[in-house]
C-alpha cells in the first residue's frame, strides 16, 4: 500500500494545507517530489501541453488541450453538508448553471469515492483500474472523484484535472474545489491527511469501507462487492 502524504504547514491555515505536498511517501520509504513526478509525467508532451497543464492556463493551451478541458467531467465543488446519523457527507457541484447533489445522482444507488490528486503517484497508478471497475459497474453505482491539486481557486484547477482527465479516459464525474471548500469536504469525511484514499457507501449512504493507500483492482471489488 502506497500513500502520499498531507500535512500542514507552518504560516498555512489547516485548509490551505490539504492543498500543499508537502512530501510524497511509500511504505518502502523511499520519497519523491512533486517537481520530479510533474517532470516524470511531461515525459512525452509537448512544451505547450506541459506549460498548459502546470499553469492551468487557458490561453497557453493548444486546440486538442482545449478540446480536452471541455469534454472531461470536471465540475466546481459548490456546498458541501455536515454528516448526518453517521451517514455519508452530501456535496453539490456546478455543472453549466445547474447545480447538482450527490444524494440526487445516487439516489438508491452505491457510491464509489476516490481523493486523488494528478501529482500523486500512486493515485495515478490505481487510476487505470477505477476506470475498469467503472465501466463494468457504472450502472449500478455511482463513482466520483475528489482532486486536491495544489491551487487555491478551482479555476485554476480545473484545466489541469481535465487535461489529465481527458488524456486517461477517466469516464466519470470528478470534483475540484477552492481551498475552503476543498477544507470542508475533507473534514466531513473524517480529514483527509493521505491519497489516495477511496470510500465506499451503500445505497443508504452508509461508509461500510475507507481505503487509504494505493489499492489493487481486486481490493476495490471486494469492497464494491459488500454494496452490490
Amino acid at each position: 500500500m502506497e500513500t502520499s502524504s498531507l500535512s500542514p504547514k507552518q504560516g498555512f491555515t489547516r485548509h490551505a494545507a490539504l492543498l500543499l505536498m508537502v512530501a510524497c511517501a511509500a511504505l518502502t520509504m523511499q520519497s519523491c517530489s512533486r517537481s520530479e513526478e510533474a517532470r516524470n509525467a511531461s515525459q512525452g508532451s509537448s512544451n505547450q501541453e506541459t506549460q498548459a497543464a502546470g499553469m492551468g492556463m487557458e490561453n497557453a493551451m493548444d486546440e486538442k488541450s482545449k478540446s480536452a478541458a471541455a469534454t472531461a467531467k470536471v465540475f466546481a465543488l459548490q456546498k458541501v453538508d455536515t454528516p448526518q446519523n453517521g451517514k455519508r457527507a452530501d456535496f453539490a457541484w456546478l455543472e453549466g448553471k445547474k447545480t447538482v447533489k450527490l444524494s440526487e445522482v445516487s439516489s438508491g444507488k452505491p457510491v464509489f469515492i476516490n481523493f486523488w490528486a494528478t501529482w500523486c503517484p500512486p493515485c495515478r497508478r490505481e487510476l487505470p483500474d477505477i476506470v475498469e471497475l467503472q465501466k463494468e459497474y457504472g450502472t449500478k453505482v455511482v463513482f466520483i472523484g475528489v482532486a486536491f491539486e495544489n491551487e487555491s481557486k478551482a479555476s485554476k484547477a480545473a484545466p489541469l484535472v481535465s487535461s489529465f482527465a481527458q488524456k486517461n479516459n477517466l469516464g466519470y464525474v470528478n470534483i475540484v474545489g477552492d481551498e475552503e471548500l476543498v477544507g470542508k469536504i475533507s473534514a466531513a469525511y473524517g480529514n483527509v491527511e493521505a491519497l489516495p484514499t477511496t470510500f465506499v457507501i451503500d445505497k443508504n449512504g452508509v461508509v461500510l469501507e475507507k481505503l487509504v493507500g494505493g489499492r489493487s483492482k481486486e481490493d476495490f471489488l471486494a469492497a464494491l462487492k459488500k454494496v452490490l
